[in-house]
């Protein structure tokens, strides 16, 4: 019997080993997975439940775009924070102030159909996610073997898709019909909390319950450090301008899509739903191809063609298949899918930053996660900005336009010869 139990923990451990997960890891992963699935759930029909409590789309607009931007600036904090304090504090932090706001925003707010409370609460929620989540990554880039790096950091971004962009919606989709859309919202703390509680409790591994940084300069100058490098290393701002028009048609399509499917498209509410699951399913499959790409073609080809490209012709058909075939589920599920993969192709911009400038790799990939959390507010921006002017079609053609431009920003994200030269030597794939 033990002798059995030995061999399966082997080979366990084995499996972990092939498939890039570090095993010390294995809980902060399933934990983090059901967090993101808590965290996704609202995104799906939030704006349909506010627009039919009265709520107009620029005040949804507004409230996506307040939250994005407190998420942009918790993005670029848990870095330094991480450095400062420790991945697992920030973590604590960032699933406590998540609790504490969604509370207050589902009494205060979305029970008592006031919006300024809604607005007040989840702009201040808005901390919560990013501070948890990249946390978490942190403690990956910290606790991860050299040799696992790389698929460590897939598998954050795998889970990070599974939870909060296919299996949120999905579960959306048969909670609500079930329990109502009021207790829906209900369930996504609980599964914040149990995921939250599952990841912190659970991850036993040391290194990311200290301090990551042996710079004893100060929390306030690491903060400083994390920023500068837009200004000290250029390539650093057009990666994070590049990573923030990667997701910011999703971010701006939450707040107004919803309404636009179920009342012009011909969708019904959990149809949308699962649409939305099937996107991300195929976003999920894209993540793993594009890094298996990026390795092959190379990084920026894959970008490009991938990601940039696809995008800018699928963003607006997104807009447009539903008019022209109302309700019809297999056309429009069709280029949702390709739109879920455009969306991958960016992938490859966290194994091309560091490559960039070897001797500021943290901080080259803070301004990813930066980028990252400026197109939480972007794309709802542009929304809240130019639909009155331009209408829903004018802000998605803008949006194809822009994938348009991060192929040319992309196109800039050239290494140094004289500073990647070893670099070069042995991973030629990934600079092309």
């Amino acid at each position: 019997m033990q002798n059995n139990q030995i061999s399966e923990r082997s080979g366990i451990n084995r499996l972990l080993a092939m498939a890039g997960i570090p095993k010390p890891l294995l809980i902060g992963f399933i934990g983090f997975t059901f967090f993101m699935i808590g965290d996704g759930i609202e995104l799906g029909f939030l704006a349909s439940y506010l627009n039919n409590k009265g709520i107009s789309s620029e005040q949804v607009a507004l409230l996506f775009t307040l939250y994005g931007l407190t998420g942009s600036v918790s993005a670029w904090l848990s870095g330094a924070l991480s450095d400062g304090f420790s991945p697992y504090r920030v973590m604590w932090t960032g699933l406590v102030i998540w609790i504490v706001l969604e509370v207050a925003f589902l009494w205060f707010g979305v029970g008592q159909n006031d919006f300024n409370s809604m607005l007040i609460f989840y702009t201040l929620r808005g901390f919560g996610y990013p501070l948890f989540a990249y946390g978490f990554l942190c403690w990956i880039a910290a606790a991860s073997p050299a040799k696992m790096m790389g698929s460590a950091m897939g598998w954050f971004w795998f889970f990070n898709t599974l939870g909060l962009m296919t299996l949120a919606p999905l579960v959306a989709s048969f909670s609500i019909p079930a329990i109502g859309e009021m207790n829906t919202f209900w369930l996504s703390l609980v599964m914040v909390i149990f995921g939250g509680l599952v990841a912190l409790l659970g991850l036993k591994e040391p290194t990311g319950k200290r301090p990551l940084s042996t710079d004893n300069s100060g929390t306030a100058k690491l903060l400083l450090k994390s920023i500068s490098i837009l200004w000290r290393e250029p390539k650093a701002a057009i990666g994070a301008v590049t990573r923030m028009i990667n997701t910011a048609s999703f971010y701006g399509f939450m707040p107004v899509m919803p309404f636009f499917y179920t009342h012009q498209g011909g969708f019904t509410l959990p149809e949308w739903l699962q649409l939305l699951s099937l996107v991300f399913f195929s976003n999920i499959i894209g993540n793993l191809v594009a890094g298996i790409l990026g390795d092959k073609i190379g990084h920026r080809t894959t970008i490009i063609v991938m990601g940039g490209l696809i995008c800018a012709i699928t963003t607006p058909l997104f807009y447009y298949l539903p008019l022209w075939f109302p309700g019809n589920g297999l056309i429009i599920s069709i280029n949702g899918i390709f739109w879920g993969i455009g969306l991958a192709g960016f992938v490859p911009l966290s194994a091309l930053m560091p490559l960039l400038s070897p001797a500021h790799k943290g901080a080259m990939l803070a301004s990813l996660s930066l980028g990252a959390g400026m197109s939480m507010w972007f794309g709802p921006l542009l929304f809240t900005l130019f639909q009155t002017h331009i209408g829903l079609e004018g802000v998605c053609l803008v949006f194809a336009a822009l994938y348009i431009v991060s192929m040319g920003l992309t196109a800039l994200l050239k290494p140094n010869p004289a500073e990647h030269k070893n670099t070069l030597t042995t991973e030629p794939a990934t600079v092309k």
